[in-house]
């Protein structure tokens, strides 16, 4: 073949090798055959780096393809060619110590399925989840009552597993055990004006009403053949050529929700009815077009979900029940604060689909789906059909719900087992959400064990001390702390998540553990990650290595859109109902409307206090959360009248916590805030607590070397949370 120039002819002549089947570093020429100066650029670096340097991504998250792209430069012309690199994904070179194979229970004559994954412990101390291939297959039938083992490998390994199983005539009737709270509903709570919290809260509904709802309807007019209206399309995950498109609305529709709650502003309310008005639009009109069944709603088709029940691995798709998940959430959300029937008139018809679409697939191949990585991530949709099933009573929803048991993740959840390690933190968090809602439905005992004991094990082994989760969006080895601090640390939408699980928990069993848990997380992470900005920014990321400092993104990401909701769901955690009982769980400034009772907190020299002020009579008793008493509150007894006022004090002073594996490094604490040291220095800086002052301000310090505030506070430093100490 003829060439009209030398860059053509080299782009032509360039072979890679098989392309297919890549499990090594690639050669790649800086210079063809006729002389072209040849430049590379990868389409993910994590996988294939420019130099040609493969990394086989992590057994059980499936092959890559890389798109790899050479320009060829001979002087006078160029041209560019683009290779595909199909990366494999690496063998299984787990060392087993041991397969944890906790006891199955099964009725006889049902029809089963063995769990398609186990915990195994490794030689390197580690607990882990590990897919299992059984000697017979998955499905069992058992006729007869007893106790018996059944036989299987873990996946890619010659290990063997065996399985014991009690086969019972019955299961035990079980039932919804009464909570121990009462939640107290947005409307009836106010923040009060000059606190971070109530800052924040207005900086967000700024950006909110900012936002054109047009825009956030783009995709989803486009999809159903709608016109735009002129709207410009979104940017970032939201744009019309990722496959994500859609989850953003779905957050803003609970956040405007959450606003009007909050607020009672008639804005927002407005804002949220004609965004459900046009989706409800949009839902029709697929209904109508070739392809689309009945009830289908999302920012594109439905050929993602075919190819999730093809088992196609992400990046090719990318988690089309999450983001079906966030629009159903948003629809709820809309109807429970504002009452809006179409809201929940549209969100049955999409919950519908999804009992339907998933009613006709093979149980198997579900737990398949939902094991995947990223593909298989459903947020917490199982959260929102409960939801609807607690709102309709129709059993379809709940029976929808069942559908998304992950086994990775409630087995060993259930039995107390922490395999967390090598997950993605909040592709799992929210299956959580949604056990415990499972639970709040249906009385099934196992969903409430399985959301306890995930709670116990991120909170005591698996979060850092501002209450954040993950590195680089995974669950770590357990107590891996210090080890694990980088800049990639605590990704926000993970503590959002955590805090809606430990509030459901702690309406539950009213254990003072619960809301330190959400202070910690509150006060140092939540209010850390927004930016003090109205343009709605957070971070995805909150660097806990040192000399690294945040950054703020707006690229409709997933800590974005749970950045538009976490400041409006502060106001549920200050106040809890209980018997004749007011608890005040939070130091943050607030009136209850309904009781009349209004905090306000002032910062003393070497204390907290709080001040809780009765604008009207109150009959019942009053308990205040104080972290230093023996049981962790302060009673008050009733009744009160007009001008009653109550006072609480916490004693403050710079306290140090060690991360559990490196007792040298930890965090400083200053009542519910966690100090950072400002500095650009990359090893840990070491303060000297006996020279440590206060500044001008309540929250500042200084110990002549370096300056210490509240994370919060922080906006363009670079800074330190885990440091060293001497003095202490």
């Amino acid at each position: 073949m003829k060439f009209a120039t030398k860059a053509e002819h080299d782009a032509a002549a360039v072979y890679l090798g098989n392309l297919n089947t890549v499990e090594f570093d690639l050669k790649l020429p800086q210079t063809g055959a006729s002389g072209s100066r040849i430049s590379w650029k990868s389409s993910d670096p994590r996988f294939l780096t420019d130099t040609g340097k493969v990394s086989r991504p992590r057994f059980g998250t499936g092959a890559r393809d890389i798109t790899l792209e050479a320009v060829f430069d001979d002087g006078v012309h160029t041209c560019t060619r683009s290779f595909v690199v199909h990366i494999l994904e690496a063998e299984n070179d787990i060392k087993i110590l041991r397969v944890l194979t906790p006891e199955q229970t099964y009725v006889a004559g049902a029809k089963v399925y063995l769990p398609s994954a186990l915990p195994v412990e490794t030689v390197e101390g580690d607990i882990c989840m590990q897919d299992v291939v059984w000697d017979q297959g998955a499905l069992r039938s058992f006729a007869q009552c007893g106790k018996l083992e059944e036989q299987g490998t873990i996946a890619g390994t010659k290990v063997e597993v065996l399985l014991p199983v009690q086969v019972v005539a019955a299961m035990p009737k079980e039932q919804v055990k009464p909570r121990a709270l009462e939640e107290v509903p947005l409307k009836d709570v106010r923040l009060l004006p000059g606190t971070p919290f109530y800052e924040a809260a207005e900086r967000m509904k700024v950006f909110l009403l900012g936002v054109d709802p047009d825009q956030l309807l783009y995709s989803f007019r486009t999809a159903a053949g709608l016109d735009t209206l002129g709207a410009a399309p979104m940017t970032g995950w939201d744009s019309p050529d990722c496959q994500l498109r859609g989850h953003t609305t779905g957050h803003y529709l609970s956040a405007i929700a959450l606003a009007y709650g909050t607020s009672g502003d008639a804005a927002f309310k407005e804002r949220a009815a004609y965004l459900v008005q046009s989706l409800a639009q949009c839902q029709a009109a697929f209904a109508e077009k070739e392809g689309f069944h009945p009830g289908f709603l999302s920012a594109y088709s439905e050929e993602q979900f075919d190819q999730l029940e093809q088992l196609t691995r992400y990046p090719k798709i990318w988690a089309p029940y999450y983001t079906l998940h966030k629009i159903l959430a948003g629809l709820l959300d809309v109807y429970e604060q504002t009452g809006l029937e179409l809201a929940l008139e549209v969100a049955t018809k999409t919950g519908l689909w999804v009992y339907e679409r998933l009613d006709r697939l093979d149980p198997e191949l579900r737990k398949k789906m939902w094991s995947l990585y990223i593909a298989g991530e459903y947020g917490g949709i199982n959260e929102s059909l409960a939801r609807l099933y607690q709102l309709t009573s129709d059993d379809r929803y709940l029976t929808a719900s069942a559908m998304f048991d992950n086994d990775k993740l409630l087995i060993p959840c259930t039995v107390g087992i922490d395999a967390l390690s090598g997950m993605h933190g909040n592709q799992h968090i929210p299956q959580m959400i949604g056990a415990l809602r499972m639970y709040e439905a249906s009385g099934t005992e196992k969903y409430l064990l399985a959301a306890e004991h995930f709670w116990q094990a991120v909170v005591a082994h698996h979060a850092y001390a501002i209450g954040g989760v993950g590195e680089g969006e995974m669950f770590r080895q357990a107590d891996w702390i210090a080890r694990t601090l980088s800049d990639k640390t605590a990704e926000s939408c993970a503590s959002y998540n955590m805090l809606k699980l430990t509030e459901g928990l702690f309406l539950r069993h009213a254990e003072p553990e619960y809301m330190a848990y959400a202070e910690r997380t509150l006060f140092n992470h939540i209010l850390s990650a927004a930016e003090h900005s109205t343009a709605g920014r957070t971070t995805y990321f909150m660097p806990l290595k040192g000399g690294f400092r945040k950054t703020f993104e707006d690229e409709n990401s997933c800590c974005h859109g749970t950045g538009m909701e976490s400041h409006f769901r502060t106001n549920g955690m200050i106040f809890a109902r209980q018997d004749g009982v007011m608890r005040i769980e939070q130091w943050i400034d607030s009136t209850l409307q309904p009781e009349g009772l209004k905090i306000t907190t002032t910062w003393l020299e070497d204390r907290l206090q709080m001040k809780v002020s009765f604008t009207q009579a109150y009959q019942g008793s009053v308990v205040i959360r104080v972290p230093q008493m023996p049981e962790g509150y302060q009673r008050f007894e009733g009744p009160f009248q007009v001008g009653d006022q109550l006072t609480v004090e916490r004693p403050l002073q710079v306290t140090f916590e060690p991360a559990p594996d490196q007792p040298d490094l930890g965090v400083l604490h200053y009542g519910p805030y966690i100090l950072a040291a400002i500095s650009a220095e990359r090893e840990p800086v070491q303060i000297d607590l006996k020279n440590l002052v206060q500044e001008q301000g309540e929250e500042a310090f200084s110990d002549g070397q370096y300056t210490l505030v509240p994370l919060f506070q922080i906006t363009d430093e670079n800074y330190h949370v885990y440091l060293r100490v001497k003095g202490a």
